[in-house]
């Protein structure tokens, strides 16, 4: 997995990065914000683990989550170094 291609862009989390969730520990310190949201799609889950389908007519809930401006690669690497580089 790489970084995306604009880093700019907030995280949207609906699974193990959410608030809440282990994972979201290994991010926190590089996060300025965090808001609760729903993105069009449906969750499925793969593995034991929530997958978003785009294509799905479901509202799945999650988190926008902003890095600080001096933390966004570090936040976005620790979650590439957690996240499978295939589904």
């Amino acid at each position: 997995m790489e970084l995306p291609q604009n880093t700019n862009l907030p995280f949207f989390s609906y699974g193990i990065f959410k608030p809440g969730e282990l994972a979201f520990l290994s991010i926190h310190e590089y996060i300025h914000s965090f808001k609760r949201c729903s993105s069009k799609g449906i969750l499925r889950i793969r593995d034991g683990l929530p997958i978003l389908d785009k294509d799905g007519y479901d509202n799945v809930e999650g988190y926008i989550i902003h890095f600080r401006n001096d933390s966004i690669k570090k936040g976005y690497s620790r979650i590439i170094e957690i996240e499978p580089d295939k589904q």
